[in-house]
């Protein structure tokens, strides 16, 4: 499947990017990365997407990860 067929959403939210996808029609799945440290504080429900690959079937594979708040000392 064409790269071109998939609009390019990397770095979008989550919440501009999913309905933009959906609407394509296009297979498309998504994995949720957490921090292994808990080092700045993260807003789970602002949600980015920070990667995609596409799978052998075509479809695309998007990471998404929750926005960091900042640091707290």
């Amino acid at each position: 499947m064409s790269a071109a067929k998939y609009p390019d959403v990397i770095g979008w939210p989550w919440q501009r990017a999913e309905p933009l996808l959906r609407d394509t029609g296009l297979s498309y799945q998504t994995e949720l990365v957490r921090p292994t440290k808990h080092f700045f504080p993260i807003d789970e429900k602002q949600l980015y997407v920070v990667g995609g690959r596409y799978a052998p079937d075509g479809s695309l594979k998007l990471t998404l990860a929750a926005k960091a708040l900042g640091r707290v000392d």
